[in-house]
């Protein structure tokens, strides 16, 4: 394989899942995303659970092999799940002892700024990041970030706490946004596993770029309700993992929606690993060749 310079390989430990995407000159080498659920359970127990640390970390050691191929520098960082478990220490602990990887654990606020950077790069906007653990919405006027909130709830974790009780979901997520400040915001993107699956399932394919409107959001969560996880497995558009936790997480997009004053918002399949590939870039010098 040929070499090419600066060739990095980015792992994001999400809560539902792990993502490997390999980087050079700006350009995507490889991607691949895996279903660990990291974040399962996190509601009631504040631990994150065995059967879901051994799986990330087999998904790791895999990333790595593949990482190894392309001869990339490779970097770690996990948000909601990991940071704020109990058992956060013995989570990265063993991950090292498998892997050797130095896990950054970011802040709700550095991946609210991360997922900024990863879908606007320099423009002015805001961006509102649906997670499994968190919910982030971060903005930028005149060059400058103006404001960046993380909030503790995402599609995992409203399914742990609500099940798919419609009335429960509404309420619970009515409560956790209001952690989020009365903010005027503009050339908003949406990303976030939750928003491009509902961006998918109202264009019925690969959504990047297109705009989703309040309307159609209140339209899918009539007709998600109404289907089981295994007939919304059918739904043209419809990544098939999310299929258990997609009804709390269009509920969410439809509240954060509603708390923004939002008509519409565009979807955006870049978001905070493209921002700490940006990051990395910028910031490390180890990356010479």
């Amino acid at each position: 394989m040929q070499m090419i310079d600066k060739i990095i390989a980015i792992i994001d430990i999400g809560s539902n899942s792990v993502r490997l995407k390999i980087f050079a000159d700006g350009k995507t080498l490889y991607k691949k995303r895996e279903v660990t659920r990291l974040g399962a359970g996190l509601f009631e127990s504040n631990m994150l659970n065995e059967k879901s640390i051994d799986s990330t970390i087999e998904v790791l050691k895999n990333y790595l092999s593949i990482a190894s191929e392309y001869n990339a520098k490779v970097y770690a960082f996990a948000t909601a799940a990991v940071r704020t478990a109990n058992n956060k220490s013995d989570f990265l602990k063993r991950a090292k002892d498998a892997t050797s990887l130095e896990i950054d654990v970011v802040s709700g606020e550095r991946e609210a700024e991360l997922g900024l950077v990863g879908a606007l790069g320099d423009s002015d906007g805001a961006i509102v990041d649906i997670g499994g653990n968190s919910s982030e919405v971060s903005v930028r006027k005149n060059g400058e970030i103006i404001y960046s909130k993380s909030v503790s709830i995402g599609a995992v974790k409203l399914k742990d706490i609500c099940g798919e009780d419609e009335e429960k979901l509404k309420k619970t997520v009515k409560e956790y946004l209001n952690g989020f400040d009365e903010i005027l915001i503009e050339n908003v993107k949406i990303i976030g596993g939750s928003s491009t699956c509902i961006g998918a399932l109202s264009k019925g394919g690969y959504a990047d770029g297109y705009r989703l409107y309040k309307s159609e959001i209140v339209r899918l969560i009539e007709v998600l309700k109404n289907l089981t996880v295994e007939e919304r497995k059918t739904l043209k558009g419809m990544e098939k993992t999310k299929a258990d936790v997609i009804f709390g997480g269009g509920i969410l997009l439809l509240g954060i929606y509603e708390k923004f004053n939002l008509e519409y918002a565009e979807v955006c399949e870049s978001d905070n690993l493209e921002g700490y590939a940006n990051y990395i870039l910028k910031n490390r010098m180890d990356l010479k060749r």
